[in-house]
């Protein structure tokens, strides 16, 4: 994407720290955004995918964080509107503006009850001009960490 909707504003900005504990056919995740902290563990694929993901206590993520292999910082912006034509409904579009390194990279990342509502979707005009990147693995979080890590030298 070009540039965030007009419908990202500031009231809806959350700050995320990203950081990967390892990564390869599962990937472990550590994500901090403002008081809320999580532990994701993702399985591997492009548009449907196995996760878990859980709220830890602050005390179990600042203990893991520092083994963190990578990090990813980014701004997020949900969006909830009904995009619905006949057979599938969306309600929940997350677009993420990333820092540092990686600064102007925009994605939208939308979630679908099933495959099919995935297979189906058009994008709404009003998300703007933006390049399908659902199958470039290049553009997952894990791997644009990677080239975050890449720029910031070794940790």
């Amino acid at each position: 994407m070009e540039k965030l909707p007009d419908c990202c504003t500031n009231d809806l900005r959350m700050e995320i720290d990203q950081g990967y504990i390892f990564d390869g056919e599962y990937e472990l995740r550590l994500r901090r955004s403002t008081t809320i902290h999580y532990m994701t563990v993702k399985g591997s694929g492009h548009l449907a995918r196995h996760e878990w993901e859980s709220v830890i206590p602050k005390w179990v993520f600042d203990g893991l964080w520092n083994k963190a292999i990578r990090i990813i910082k980014k701004d997020r912006f949900t969006i909830t509107r009904d995009v619905g034509i006949d057979s599938y409904r969306i309600t929940k579009f997350q677009f993420d503006e990333y820092k540092s390194k990686l600064m102007g990279l925009i994605t939208v990342e939308c979630e679908f009850n099933s495959l099919l509502d995935a297979e189906s979707f058009i994008l709404p005009d009003w998300v703007g001009p933006s390049v399908e990147v659902t199958n470039d693995p290049q553009y997952k979080n894990k791997n644009l960490a990677k080239l975050e890590s890449f720029y910031d030298g070794l940790r």
